[in-house]
């Protein structure tokens, strides 16, 4: 049997049914592509990873964004995001910080990357014009028999009458071909949102609120839809399979250094 390289199959415990992941996400999936061990540790044995800076802030400013458009659309200004993040700041983030152990140095630059990042949002679009038919919004639903489960940030009508899907994020603009884990997840909500709205999507885009702010559209195109589901089918097999058998596979790649289990990964150990 052909051995693949910086692959190393690893046997632990049959995962019993009672204890199976009932749904995949979109971060899940992609867990699950880049090193199946790790997804058994994370995601079936559920053992803990220390929260990052990355995403406190990319939280801390979806919190604002979405407190935001919840309120009238007069009320969608600068002062008042302004005001929505001291608030979040005073009640929650000010103590997520201290327990990531940023110096009072960092807190700021944190606070202030928050900030940027809203500024950037009003850079884009003025809210005040934007009609939100969803916020936040909570979408279930299985793709050829896979449970699936994803929260979209927001949805709203096109004057065409399709449905404009959105998700904001606060990491870097990922370009083609590194966009793969970006497009699967739009291509998720897109299937699940046509199914349980029935409308039809013609724009999945992407709000970048890093940098100088940008929007990122993708057409869901039948060719998008289909390489998604073939991923979603794929991974969901892998899982059962390597629950059944208890065999997860640890692929060593850059991203072990970012890894919050080396210390009891037997593939990092061999280093």
């Amino acid at each position: 049997m052909t051995r693949k390289p910086n692959v190393l199959v690893v046997q632990t415990e049959p995962v019993a049914d009672d204890k199976r992941p009932k749904y995949l996400s979109p971060s899940s999936v992609s867990t699950f592509e880049q090193c199946p061990l790790r997804y058994r540790y994370s995601r079936i044995d559920r053992l803990p990873e220390p929260a990052t800076e990355a995403q406190a802030l990319g939280s801390f400013a979806h919190e604002v964004l979405e407190s935001l458009m919840l309120l009238a659309h007069e009320e969608r200004t600068l002062g008042r995001a302004r005001q929505l993040l001291l608030d979040g700041w005073d009640a929650k983030w000010n103590a997520e910080t201290h327990d990531l152990r940023l110096s009072d140095y960092e807190r700021h630059v944190f606070r202030w990357n928050v900030w940027r990042c809203i500024e950037n949002y009003f850079a884009l679009e003025d809210p005040a014009t934007v009609t939100l038919e969803g916020v936040e919004a909570r979408l279930e639903g299985t793709i050829e028999g896979v449970p699936v489960l994803g929260i979209l940030d927001r949805w709203q009508f096109a004057p065409d009458g399709t449905a404009v899907i959105s998700d904001y994020k606060t990491g870097k603009v990922a370009r083609k071909p590194y966009d793969a884990e970006k497009r699967l997840q739009l291509m998720v909500y897109v299937t699940l949102h046509e199914m349980l709205h029935d409308v039809t999507v013609g724009t999945a885009e992407l709000i970048y609120l890093k940098g100088k702010g940008t929007r990122v559209a993708y057409e869901p195109t039948p060719e998008a839809r289909a390489e998604m589901v073939s991923t979603v089918t794929t991974v969901w097999d892998g899982v059962d399979s390597s629950c059944a058998s208890g065999e997860f596979e640890a692929r060593k790649s850059r991203l072990c250094d970012w890894c919050s289990f080396k210390s009891i990964c037997p593939a990092w150990e061999r280093k």
